[in-house]
């Protein structure tokens, strides 16, 4: 039922709807589970990664409970399920931004001017205004999180011209605020996990580039 090699499992075929993975696996791989007509997934406590495309197009998984101890989410690692609700453990530090594109989930809260997942990770943002206050408490602005609304003719008139990050933030993932053209002030902190390309092709990159050098890093 599952290729398991070095903790990795490579490749499902459930003979059931509820697939149960086995305690020791630590990433579900790339496209393991892809397109598999599976309802339910039991994952392990060991589990660390769900990789790309590893439940993609599983079009009638609906129960998925996310383990205490997984880190990541990847690339599509959702997509195109029925996954209507999700938790989102503590232990989470990454989720890609086309994790949940096509399921219910994202159909519900996407159109949300903040889109925010577990209390803890800005998944997008769908305002318009010149000032973009991020509330209290989120940790981690995620990759794409400005860039994920419709685009419009001429970027430098609705994208923010400033941000202002609340204490609580501690990650800026990559091309976070890609394409935010009118963007000219954000008050970064020395002590932050900022992606090298989290201001790539915005407003800010220049000064970014003068704040990584501030700190002896370069983008």
């Amino acid at each position: 039922e599952f290729d398991i090699k070095d903790g990795v499992l490579i490749n499902a075929r459930p003979k059931g709807e509820v697939a149960v993975v086995p305690e020791g696996v630590v990433e579900i791989g790339h496209k393991a589970f892809c397109e598999t007509k599976i309802k339910e997934v039991v994952l392990p406590s060991t589990l660390k990664i769900i990789s790309s495309f590893a439940f993609s197009e599983c079009r009638y998984l609906k129960r998925v409970t996310l383990p205490e101890g997984l880190e990541e989410l990847g690339f599509y690692a959702l997509s195109d399920t029925a996954i209507e609700e999700i938790n989102f453990p503590r232990s989470l530090r990454y989720i890609d931004d086309s994790v949940f594109r096509g399921t219910p989930f994202l159909k519900r809260i996407k159109d949300d001017r903040f889109v925010i997942l577990g209390e803890r990770f800005l998944y997008g943002y769908n305002g318009y205004d010149d000032t973009v206050e991020i509330p209290d408490g989120v940790e981690v602005i995620c990759s794409c999180a400005f860039d994920s609304r419709e685009k419009d003719k001429d970027y430098y008139y609705v994208t923010p011209k400033k941000i202002i990050l609340p204490d609580s933030v501690k990650q800026i993932d990559g091309c976070a605020f890609r394409y935010q053209y009118g963007l000219r002030e954000i008050n970064l902190r020395a002590d932050m996990d900022i992606s090298a390309t989290a201001f790539d092709k915005s407003g800010y990159e220049e000064s970014f580039k003068a704040f990584l050098a501030s700190k002896g890093e370069k983008k």
